[in-house]
C-alpha cells in the first residue's frame, strides 16, 4: 500500500487523522492477533516492496506434532490432525489479508476533502494475491463464493466493538511510529506483543 491520504482512525470525532496505510496495516495485526496468528511486529513505514506489513507471519511453521491431553499430558497427533491444523491456519492467514479491505469498508474511508476513496486508490492486490495463493493451497474450487464467505468472516471482526477500538489505537500508535521513523526517531514498529495487550486491554474495559 502506497496511498498517503489522509483518513480519520475509525471514523470517529476527536480522534487524530492517520494514514490509510495505518489503518491498513493495523486492521491486519489485530485481526492477526484476535484469530491468534503468531507475527513479530507490524510498522506503516512504507518500503521499496510495500506501504508497511505485519512481519513474521508465516502459515507454514510450527505446527506442533504434540497436543495436550485430559490429563495434563502430551500426545501425538495423528496425520489428519495436522492436516487440519495446517489447513485452519491457512483459514485464518485469509481472513487477516482480507481484514484491511473489511475495515475500510466499514469505515467509508473519504480523503480531507470529503471524496470516498476507490477500490483501486486503496489497492488491495498484495492481500488479494495472497487470499488467491492459499484458495490454491486448500484446493478452493469454487473462489469466489468461498472468498465472499472468509470476507464476510472479515467484516464481522473487525465489527467487534473492543477490535475496532483496538483497531483504531493500533492504527494511532502506527501513524505516531511513522512520523517518529521519519524524523529518525525510532523504528517505525509496534510489536506484536503491544498489540495483542492492547486488544486484551479493551475487551476487558468493555466487559467491565
Amino acid at each position: 500500500m502506497k496511498t498517503k491520504l489522509n483518513v480519520r482512525a475509525a471514523g470517529a470525532k476527536g480522534t487524530m487523522l492517520v494514514t490509510e496505510n495505518s489503518v491498513h496495516e493495523a486492521a491486519h495485526a489485530v485481526v492477526a492477533a484476535y484469530l491468534r496468528v503468531p507475527f513479530s511486529y507490524v510498522t506503516a513505514v512504507p518500503s521499496a516492496k510495500n506501504g508497511g506489513e505485519v512481519h513474521g507471519v508465516d502459515s507454514r511453521t510450527r505446527v506442533r506434532l504434540f497436543a495436550s491431553d485430559r490429563h495434563g499430558g502430551f500426545r501425538r497427533r495423528s496425520a489428519q490432525e495436522l492436516r487440519d491444523v495446517y489447513r485452519e491456519r491457512l483459514a485464518r492467514m485469509v481472513v487477516v489479508a482480507l481484514a484491511a479491505r473489511a475495515a475500510m469498508d466499514r469505515m467509508k474511508v473519504k480523503t480531507l476533502r470529503g471524496r470516498r476513496l476507490s477500490v483501486s486508490e486503496l489497492g488491495y492486490q498484495g492481500d488479494e494475491q495472497i487470499v488467491k495463493d492459499m484458495a490454491h493451497e486448500l484446493g478452493i474450487r469454487q473462489f469466489a463464493a468461498w472468498r465472499r464467505q472468509q470476507f464476510e468472516r472479515a467484516k464481522v471482526i473487525v465489527a467487534i466493538p473492543h477490535v475496532a477500538q483496538a483497531l483504531r489505537l493500533v492504527s494511532e500508535k502506527l501513524e505516531l511510529e511513522r512520523l517518529f521513523h521519519a524524523e529518525k526517531l525510532g523504528n517505525g514498529r509496534v510489536a506484536a506483543k503491544y498489540v495483542r495487550w492492547l486488544l486484551r486491554a479493551t475487551k476487558a474495559e468493555r466487559v467491565q
